[in-house]
């Protein structure tokens, strides 16, 4: 993936295979502090006329707890071929029944929403939370990290509705990654960020008191300066 290469490059001397491994995954999901979600298609190779060369017939779903405990789950999404519709279209039709049509973010429509399609967005539930349901935090403030590939990477999640019709956005606190190496990366950066703040940030002391005056000093990586006298 092409945001894992440029993110190395610029931000990480590790090698993108470093971040894969379970013990590094398993940490992540510790420093997190977060539920992991990540979700793989399986293709079935087609032979015939008039027939798509691939279709989905598998949705495999590993969910990595904080405290290390990691379960794996397999759901058959063969239905979509009787419905005629590959898992990318599905997708596409439930973006559109919120209002986001194509794969851009951005292009957004004010058309009437489509019952047909909102129902769409219920089967992805189905699908993709209600098999990991149980594993799921109950705590509303508790982070869910879902990672999402190929077709599913647009997934509007936080728009799910379960049979109550009360959406995966009211029961988690929900955030997408397109891979476990760019959220690895991303979160060494902002670790390292938070290091080079505190080395630089500028550290005050007192100085001798002349004419009611006080004189302070910054102490940085250029030295103790003088920066200001107050009252």
């Amino acid at each position: 993936m092409w945001v894992v290469e440029l993110l190395t490059t610029r931000f990480s001397t590790q090698p993108p295979s470093d971040y894969t491994t379970l013990e590094k995954i398993k940490s992540i999901a510790k420093q997190q502090n977060a539920t992991l979600v990540e979700y793989s298609v399986i293709y079935h190779s087609l032979q015939g006329q008039g027939q798509p060369k691939y279709r989905n017939t598998d949705l495999l779903i590993w969910v990595i707890q904080p405290t290390g405990c990691v379960t794996f789950r397999s759901v058959d999404i063969t239905f979509l071929k009787q419905q005629n519709t590959p898992l990318g279209q599905f997708v596409d039709f439930a973006r559109e029944s919120i209002g986001v049509r194509g794969r851009d973010a951005f292009a957004v429509t004010s058309d009437e929403v489509s019952s047909i399609n909102n129902q769409q967005l219920r089967q992805l539930h189905e699908f993709l939370i209600e098999p990991i349901a149980d594993l799921l935090p109950t705590d509303t403030n508790s982070h869910v990290i879902f990672i999402p590939t190929g077709p599913l990477f647009l997934v509007p999640f936080p728009a799910f509705w379960d049979a109550s019709g009360r959406y995966l956005i009211e029961k988690h606190t929900i955030l997408t990654v397109p891979s476990i190496q760019v959220l690895a990366i991303t979160q060494n950066l902002s670790a390292s960020l938070r290091e080079k703040k505190t080395k630089t940030r500028p550290k005050f002391s007192r100085g001798k008191s002349t004419g009611g005056r006080q004189s302070y000093y910054a102490q940085d990586c250029f030295g103790e300066r003088s920066i200001t006298s107050i009252r």
